[in-house]
C-alpha cells in the first residue's frame, strides 16, 4: 500500500478550519510527527534555511484513499496538522492530547 503525506495548516487557534500546505507527498515509510515538535516546510527551489517553521498542533490522522497515481488501488493518507510558529502560543492543548500525555487516556 502506498503512503501519502498531507500538511494542513490551522487557519485559527480554534482549529475549525485548515488550509493545505503544498501538494501531497509520497512516502516510503510511516511518518512520525510528535505533538509540539517543530517542522520546517518549504518549496524545493528555496534553500531549507529560508523555509518557514511550523509546530505540530494536533495528532496526525490517517485514512484510506484511492491512490492518486493508481485510482484502482488503495493508499493511506497521513494528515499532519500544523500551526505557524508565531501563532503557537495562542493554541490551547487539546484535552485528549493532555490526557494521553498525562497517562490518563481512556482508550
Amino acid at each position: 500500500m502506498r503512503l501519502w503525506l498531507r500538511f494542513l495548516l490551522f487557519d485559527r487557534p480554534d482549529r475549525q478550519s485548515t488550509t493545505q500546505l503544498y501538494t501531497d507527498m509520497r512516502l516510503n515509510e510511516t511518518p512520525n510527527f510528535d505533538y509540539g515538535s517543530l517542522v520546517d516546510i518549504g518549496e524545493s527551489q528555496h534553500s531549507a534555511d529560508q523555509w518557514p517553521t511550523y509546530v505540530v498542533a494536533d495528532a496526525t490522522r490517517s485514512r484510506r484513499i484511492a491512490d492518486p497515481h493508481r485510482p484502482t488501488r488503495v493508499a493511506l493518507l497521513f494528515q499532519v496538522y500544523l500551526a505557524r510558529e508565531a501563532d503557537w502560543l495562542l493554541f490551547d492543548m487539546p484535552v485528549y492530547i493532555r490526557r494521553m500525555l498525562e497517562g490518563d487516556d481512556p482508550r
